[in-house]
């Protein structure tokens, strides 16, 4: 029980020194609406995982990427890396499906892209 000092960053310094990324898979447990705090911008694609226990995060970073720009979602439960919905969803569509899964213990990925047409 020791404490290690991090570097951290933001997406928007990895962007202004890297440049716009294709897709970014933010893995951070539970802290993935603070990443998303950090993005000024909207980049083409992303993913993030949801967990049963912290589905107002996720909520929430549905809802901050739909204010960043027109993103559609998609899901997937578990370890299925299969999408859930044949369609991507609008950001309304989104939620309530996060809903159906409230009452279940699965986590998954929520997968979120910007609209083309």
């Amino acid at each position: 029980n020791e404490r290690v000092p991090v570097t951290v960053t933001t997406l928007d310094a990895l962007i202004a020194r890297y440049g716009v990324p294709a897709f970014c898979k933010i893995d951070v447990e539970g802290y993935e609406l603070e990443v998303l705090h950090g993005l000024s911008q909207p980049i083409p694609a992303l993913s993030f995982e949801y967990l049963p226990a912290c589905l107002d995060a996720a909520r929430a970073s549905v809802a901050r990427l739909a204010a960043l720009g027109p993103y559609e979602f998609n899901g997937s439960v578990g370890e299925a890396q299969r999408l859930h919905s044949p369609v991507w969803l609008d950001a309304d569509a989104c939620l309530a499906w996060l809903a159906t899964r409230a009452g279940r213990s699965d986590s998954g990925d929520l997968y979120a892209r910007l609209r083309t047409a």
